[in-house]
């Protein structure tokens, strides 16, 4: 059979194709830190060394990475909750169209998930222990991010939220934590926390210089509601915001949860999924992990 050269339009599908594939190739993991981002909890914060908030996970994809994908919060003994985009990959939404989709058909079949406890005699060390489980996004996930001014910025999201259902309860004396009651309300006072960063490189990269992650909090105001009070948002630079690694991280009234990290502009704002607007979905997925046999 004789050779036919491509056609025009041939050779364009597949200059585009290797342009995708390429962006594939060395695009960033969900979760991880990118150049935009600044170390750990901003503003005033404290190491959790009083374990106040060891219901606080670490997400990992594996054990073998040795650091942070993202945090989490334990919501039940084989249950925690953390942002769906934590444990969830990307695909493009269209052949030409470079926006980042995030949904339920791209998510890890598991993650890790390490617990942390400080030792009362010596606030440089602590216990930490691993659980692998079954990563369960919410139904409704979806999230779009496309590149401006070379950042990542969610142009929509919905439902940002996920279990990691664990094969083993959490470690005996981790406690979970309970859901408030209440809906958020503006200019309520909050605590936040994660397990950010602690430096950055010299691009202005986040990185984690201790191999054993940090959890931190700190105090903060609620600023506005939006989406229908799904989400709502903490913009005071004086106090404590959330950052690279803090995804996934829980928002505190008192000592109940309120809201999970979903996105940080740095420096700026923390934007906070409602946990009391996915209250019927949250107390699902625990009423199956209670009907489940445990290990």
């Amino acid at each position: 059979m004789a050779f036919r050269p491509p056609s025009l339009f041939q050779l364009t599908r597949m200059l585009t194709l290797s342009l995708v594939w390429a962006g594939c190739a060395g695009a960033p993991v969900a979760g991880r830190p990118r150049y935009s981002e600044v170390p750990a909890i901003l503003g005033p914060h404290e190491t959790d060394v009083g374990n106040k908030y060891s219901s606080v996970v670490v997400i990992m994809k594996n054990r073998a990475q040795r650091k942070p994908d993202c945090s989490g919060v334990l919501i039940h003994p084989r249950l925690v909750l953390t942002a769906a985009h934590c444990v969830c990959g990307y695909r493009y939404e269209g052949f030409f169209d470079t926006s980042q989709v995030r949904d339920k058909s791209t998510c890890w079949s598991e993650a890790l998930v390490q617990t942390v406890m400080y030792r009362q005699e010596s606030k440089e060390k602590s216990d930490a222990q691993f659980r692998l489980g079954e990563v369960i996004p919410n139904p409704d996930f979806r999230l779009v991010t496309r590149k401006m001014d070379g950042q990542d910025k969610v142009t929509s999201r919905t439902a940002d939220l996920a279990v990691i259902r664990l094969r083993d309860r959490a470690p005996e004396g981790v406690p979970h934590a309970m859901l408030h009651a209440d809906e958020i309300q503006d200019e309520s006072r909050v605590i936040l926390t994660g397990f950010g960063a602690d430096a950055l490189n010299g691009d202005g990269e986040c990185k984690y210089t201790d191999l054993n992650p940090v959890r931190r909090f700190g105090y903060n105001t609620v600023s506005t509601k939006e989406s229908g009070g799904e989400l709502f948002t903490i913009a005071d630079r004086e106090s404590a915001l959330g950052a690279c690694g803090d995804s996934g991280g829980g928002c505190f009234v008192e000592d109940k949860l309120v809201g999970i990290l979903s996105s940080a502009d740095m420096g700026k704002t923390s934007t906070y999924t409602s946990t009391h607007h996915h209250r019927a979905w949250i107390e699902k997925m625990i009423k199956d992990a209670d009907t489940r046999p445990t290990r």
